[in-house]
């Protein structure tokens, strides 16, 4: 599914994981966001464009790429960039999520890669949909490696970058849940498999700028895929 959330009880809203993240509240009742379990019916084409897959820019940068239904029981997609090194792959949500005073975001996706040691990745928020699996990028939030297994959990102000080791690690064509939750403009929490691994309090490097959704690899020495379950992200009043 792919829909919006109005308020809590939606059955979107029941699927995040938020309970385990410790977030809900009898106040938590209004937001908005999405949660997208990636099902076939919304693969709509094989290469780069807007909605290809429903709500999402695909973008490779060598237009040879391929994304297709991964047939999954519960639905996923399978992206796959061009063969040389460093090609890169991208899907890119068409929704808007600004962290501000006062505002809770929650961001997930469970995924999994089929080379972990020889893809750069980007899982998270960014502001621009130029390489987001690039770094240093300005104003992102999410998660990044490139070309070893450690997941690193990332966020960037205007080019003010921090950067964690969650001491979690990919494995080969092995689900995981990548999540964090922004907590107005004091805090970012970032979860691996619903276990919290960082907790950053640095204000100067929580992005307070419009960032979008964003799932991207690129190959580093190998031909890496990637295979997103499901991905939301949610915002509310705090």
């Amino acid at each position: 599914m792919a829909n919006l959330i109005g308020s809590y009880g939606d059955p979107a809203w029941n699927a995040i994981p938020l309970g385990t993240l410790g977030l809900l509240a009898p106040r938590q009742a209004r937001g908005m966001g999405f949660f997208d379990h990636f099902e076939a019916s919304h693969v709509v084409g094989s290469s780069a464009g807007a909605n290809l897959v429903a709500g999402w820019n695909v973008v490779f940068s060598s237009g040879n790429g391929t994304i297709v239904d991964a047939a999954l029981a519960d639905g996923a997609v399978t992206l796959t960039p061009h063969t040389d090194d460093n090609d890169e792959g991208y899907m890119r949500r068409f929704a808007a999520f600004t962290p501000i005073a006062g505002r809770m975001i929650s961001f997930g996706t469970q995924l999994k890669v089929s080379d972990a040691d020889k893809v750069t990745y980007w899982f998270g928020l960014t502001a621009s949909a130029t390489t987001p699996s690039q770094t240093p990028q300005n104003s992102r939030v999410g998660f990044y490696a490139n070309g070893a297994v450690s997941i690193l959990a990332v966020n960037d102000k205007a080019g003010t970058n921090e950067s964690n080791d969650t001491t979690a690690d990919l494995a080969d064509d092995t689900m995981v849940e990548l999540s964090f939750v922004i907590d107005e403009l004091k805090s970012i929490t970032y979860y691996v498999n619903g276990v919290e691994k960082v907790k950053t309090t640095t204000v100067a490097d929580i992005p307070n700028v419009v960032m979008a959704p964003t799932l991207c690899i690129s190959n580093a020495g190998g031909t890496p895929t990637l295979t997103p379950d499901y991905c939301w992200c949610y915002a509310w009043a705090k």
